[in-house]
């Protein structure tokens, strides 16, 4: 296999497999690989995490393997910072460089490995999805009943919204279920990397057991693949608190009491749901739904564009109006002076 030209730094990294990347290697070992800089690219790397994860003060270590089953070690420092979805058998893709730590040639590569400064996705793999549903299946947890909202005996209804950092779902909820003066929206921001640290959380809010139900919406896709993990899944089916998706596609939706399209569509069935148990009408003048959504969202700021659009169009007419005024005088005046000029030719 031929050496491969540099890449242009304008250019997307290039995309190599752990098998081209060794060919390129063993083909290139005596001194031509470093001369031309090849391992000095950078490249995007994909493959299944098939090992353990080991985080340290300095960075986090794993192994990657190919389709082909080789195998790859991987390191993100710890100034690349934090990534969720880093979990075993994860497909995840990858961007960064190859480094060479040992020149000691053995043990099937082990002396080089992928620093990666970017995780560009993860994913759980759907070997590994299929063994978390037929575990979650054998443990009956799949056929659990689902637990049902309460509305009765109670002066609000305290609703735990779980979403990532940069959401505003908590507050586009929070905007749509304050005028039922029913409703107390409180607000988590996602801020972990492993699934233990999602168990931790639910598991904290189920036993405090302050909130009446758990909403988990507009989950990043990095994040959302912490709640497709068995130790999550398992977290979610045993707790005693209602727990709510709206994260799209996700493990999770099997587990949950409820299952919702997205942040909007959780709140409109929670209002339903509470007029429904106070025997009351459906007389919302507008509930969002995937095709008025953020319609609803914007309708005061849509009301005062066409408010600004309306003030703009009577200013315009006014102007309009006051030209035609103009000329109208002007077109008098001149007539005023072509009937005095007729006068004077005539007695002339």
């Amino acid at each position: 296999m031929a050496v491969k030209e540099p890449i242009n730094v304008n250019k997307e990294a290039e995309k190599i497999s752990i098998d081209e990347f060794r060919s390129l290697f063993m083909q290139n070992m005596k001194g031509s690989f470093f001369r031309n800089d090849a391992i000095k690219r950078s490249y995007i790397l994909e493959g299944t995490i098939c090992s353990d994860i080991e985080r340290h003060k300095y960075g986090t270590n794993f192994k990657i393997q190919s389709d082909e089953g080789s195998i790859m070690n991987v390191f993100i420092p710890k100034k690349a910072g934090n990534f969720s979805g880093i979990e075993p058998g994860n497909r995840i893709n990858l961007y960064g460089m190859f480094n060479i730590y040992d020149n000691n040639i053995e043990n099937q590569f082990n002396f080089i490995e992928f620093k990666a400064s970017r995780v560009i996705d993860s994913n759980v793999g759907s070997n590994k999805k299929e063994s978390i549903l037929s575990l979650l299946n054998e443990r009956g947890l799949l056929e659990t009943s689902k637990k049902t909202l309460s509305f009765d005996n109670m002066d609000f209804f305290k609703l735990m919204v779980i979403s990532s950092k940069d959401s505003k779902a908590s507050a586009e909820i929070d905007n749509y279920l304050k005028s039922s003066g029913f409703f107390e929206v409180s607000s988590h921001y996602i801020d972990a990397y492993k699934s233990d640290d999602i168990v931790e959380l639910l598991q904290s809010l189920d036993k405090n057991k302050y909130y009446d139900a758990i909403l988990i919406t507009d989950v990043d896709c990095l994040e959302r693949n912490l709640f497709d993990e068995l130790n999550v899944l398992e977290t979610i089916s045993q707790m005693q608190t209602p727990v709510i998706t709206a994260m799209g596609r996700s493990l999770a939706d099997e587990v949950a009491d409820m299952v919702e399209d997205g942040p909007l569509t959780a709140a409109r069935m929670l209002l339903y749901s509470y007029k429904e148990s106070k025997g009351q009408g459906d007389d919302s003048p507008l509930f969002p739904n995937e095709h008025n959504t953020n319609l609803f969202i914007t309708l005061n700021q849509e009301k005062e564009d066409l408010e600004r659009k309306l003030s703009s169009v009577i200013r315009d007419n006014t102007n309009l109006a006051f030209k035609i005024r103009k000329q109208q005088r002007f077109m008098i005046i001149l007539a005023f002076i072509a009937i005095i000029s007729i006068i004077i030719n005539f007695i002339k």
